[in-house]
């Protein structure tokens, strides 16, 4: 977005970073758009709720499931199936949204091939599934609490059969240029309107993220990640031209990082371990001094411990 680069922005599934957006870019969104409640895009501009962005954010939203009767949906094409499925559990109050998806599209092109009869040097497997459970208590028109678990996964392979490779110290895989990216969050929160001007949303979650390259067993880079994130937010109406935003985000992520590579005297291994925090507070207004206008003027402080700074920042 305004020239950045794709990871100068950020996305976000109901106040909560995720690391996917799209499959392979753009295929697939990696939640499933019936499940959707609203899609917000800021290119620019956006206010002090969202910390560590220089390009832009994209924040999603999940929608409550249905609480009038059980229903659903399958779809099935040349790329993937999906299924939906959605309505009351146990009681009125308690509802329950599922949602999968799986890729064949690598199925479906190496059976073209093969009718085909063609035999090449080079086959591309792409392969993506993704995820979606959410569980909703309504405890009365003012308050809800919803626990969400995403999960997905990426992979791209290129399979040589005429490359021998480099090691099987470094990986099995020596015929293989592969990418692999996958990802579990589970999402607890709770909205409470404490009148009708007063409102708070609370948000914990738990993450694990996994990233692993490897080329032909020459070089490889695993990447895994393990963090909890907690954002609790206060809503204020003042009158009808004025919102304010008050809320403190808090982000601890365990990385470990591990490559391996060949060298003229064997596979070389490295392995490090970081711990990344990051400890927000904001404040905002969202001001329409007339029709068609909004100024959301508003603060913002973090502190990142792997750096030993503040970073204060003043947005308008």
């Amino acid at each position: 977005m305004r020239g950045s680069g794709e990871g100068d922005t950020r996305y976000f599934l109901d106040g909560i970073e995720i690391p996917l957006l799209f499959h392979f870019g753009g295929l697939r969104s990696t939640y499933n758009s019936d499940a959707l409640s609203s899609v917000d895009l800021y290119p620019g501009g956006f206010n002090t709720r969202y910390g560590g962005s220089v390009g832009g954010v994209v924040e999603i939203k999940g929608r409550s499931p249905a609480l009038d009767r059980l229903k659903g949906n399958i779809d099935i094409n040349l790329i993937d199936a999906s299924f939906l499925v959605e309505g009351p559990a146990l009681n009125e109050n308690l509802s329950l949204l599922l949602t999968a998806r799986r890729s064949y599209i690598a199925n479906v092109a190496t059976w073209f091939i093969e009718q085909a009869g063609i035999k090449l040097p080079l086959t591309v497997v792409p392969y993506y599934w993704d995820g979606v459970g959410r569980l909703e208590y309504k405890f009365s028109n003012t308050s809800k609490f919803f626990l969400t678990g995403f999960f997905g996964a990426d992979m791209f392979k290129f399979i040589a059969t005429e490359v021998r490779g480099g090691s099987s110290d470094i990986s099995s895989e020596q015929n293989v240029l592969s990418q692999e990216i996958r990802f579990n969050k589970g999402i607890i929160g709770f909205d409470y309107d404490i009148n009708s001007n007063l409102k708070n949303e609370l948000r914990f979650a738990l993450q694990n993220t996994s990233t692993l390259f490897n080329v032909f067993s020459f070089f490889r880079i695993d990447l895994e990640m393990n963090g909890l994130y907690l954002r609790d937010e206060l809503t204020q109406n003042i009158n009808d031209n004025i919102t304010a935003r008050y809320g403190v985000d808090v982000q601890a992520d365990s990385v470990t990082y591990e490559i391996a590579a060949l060298t003229n005297t064997g596979a070389s291994l490295g392995k490090q371990r970081s711990l990344y925090t990051d400890l927000g507070f904001y404040a905002a207004l969202d001001y329409r001094p007339m029709k068609g206008v909004l100024l959301t003027p508003g603060v913002r402080y973090d502190y990142f411990n792997e750096i030993g700074e503040s970073h204060p920042a003043l947005r308008f």
